[in-house]
């Protein structure tokens, strides 16, 4: 049966004593479910489960027929109509009449002026008669002023609890979708300013690296610069070292034969055109047969003629002239034509050297 005990039980009982009925049906209630519960296995072991089961059977059509016959009908009614119908049962009609013998509006506090209502009385008083059940349904449909304002207020009451519930509702709702608007906006900004950031961020990193990388360029360019500057001391000490070469006569003089010996078997020209130093014509002349002789015994040719060009090399360095065109000594050969040129010069044989060993020099040095 689910709830309806409970709604019945709420209904029926008057409104003066409503708590104390209701906590007595209750506790009735649990008494008999511990009776049940205590007395079925005990019974249905006695009389087996089929009776057991038919007792309470029986129980249950005694009790319908009770609630068939005793509790009134309150659908549709007010709980003053049902208590005004238990007062009548309880001390007879017209005592609860209003002037001219109409029923007036059932009062919500309990009366004072009859015997008490019991339940007990309430449920064995005679039920009323039909004329009388006619004349309460008449009295019913009719509503007084008081009743018409009452419900009225009702109505209004309703409309304004339900107009104020819409306005909470579209007010939660409105703030929902402003609170959601603003996680949004917020959300979109913070993005922003993170990608901002980001940006500014990777802005100053490629920065520093640029920055970094010039830096260390700039560092290697001062390392190389360095370096150059201690190579081309190097190189501008061993050219001052040459210089005394030229002062020994006697081993310049076989200096220049192995000189021009060697430059003769490089260009293997029958006509060869000589440059040399204007101080070093002297003893260019005086080696230059045996240069000749030398060159046809190894050759194997017949040894060619050599003309000593007019156009002199440098002279060699001086202090007057540190910047100036310079030459230590040594020779120039070239072909007639001028195609072909072998410079054998001290300073060129130093050139030489020097970009060969320069990788092992620059090893030593610099590691």
């Amino acid at each position: 049966m689910g709830p309806v005990p409970w709604t019945v039980n709420s209904e029926i009982c008057p409104e003066a004593y409503r708590g104390l009925c209701g906590g007595m049906s209750a506790t009735m209630n649990w008494i008999s479910n511990l009776i049940v519960a205590q007395s079925f296995l005990s019974v249905a072991e006695v009389v087996s489960t089929g009776p057991t089961f038919l007792i309470l059977a029986a129980v249950v059509v005694a009790a319908f027929a009770f609630l068939a016959i005793l509790v009134p009908e309150t659908k549709g009614l007010t709980f003053e109509k049902v208590e005004y119908i238990w007062k009548e049962r309880a001390w007879g009609r017209g005592r609860d009449t209003g002037p001219g013998g109409t029923l007036s509006t059932p009062s919500a506090k309990p009366r004072t002026d009859g015997p008490p209502i019991t339940l007990f009385a309430a449920f064995f008083s005679p039920l009323p008669s039909t004329g009388e059940k006619r004349e309460e349904r008449r009295e019913k449909g009719k509503m007084n002023d008081a009743d018409v304002s009452k419900q009225i207020q009702q109505m209004v009451r309703f409309i304004r609890q339900e107009a104020q519930e819409k306005a909470n509702e579209i007010s939660l709702s409105a703030e929902e979708e402003f609170n959601i608007d603003k996680l949004q906006i917020v959300e979109a900004e913070k993005k922003k300013i993170r990608q901002e950031y980001e940006r500014k961020t990777k802005q100053v990193e490629v920065r520093k690296k640029i920055e970094y990388s010039m830096q260390l360029n700039a560092s290697r360019i001062k390392v190389l610069q360095a370096q150059d500057d201690v190579v081309s001391e190097m190189k501008d000490a061993a050219s001052k070292e040459l210089l005394p070469v030229s002062d020994n006569k006697s081993t310049y003089k076989a200096l220049l034969k192995g000189l021009i010996v060697q430059s003769l078997l490089r260009l293997k020209e029958p006509s060869i055109l000589l440059r040399c130093r204007e101080m070093d014509v002297s003893l260019v002349n005086s080696v230059l047969e045996d240069a000749k002789r030398e060159y046809a015994k190894k050759a194997k040719v017949q040894a060619p003629s050599i003309t000593i060009d007019k156009v002199y090399l440098p002279p060699p360095p001086s202090s007057k002239q540190p910047l100036g065109p310079s030459c230590t000594g040594g020779v120039v050969l070239a072909s007639q034509d001028g195609k072909i040129v072998c410079e054998n010069t001290l300073d060129a044989r130093l050139d030489v050297v020097f970009r060969q060993k320069l990788p092992e020099i620059r090893r030593r040095l610099c590691g």
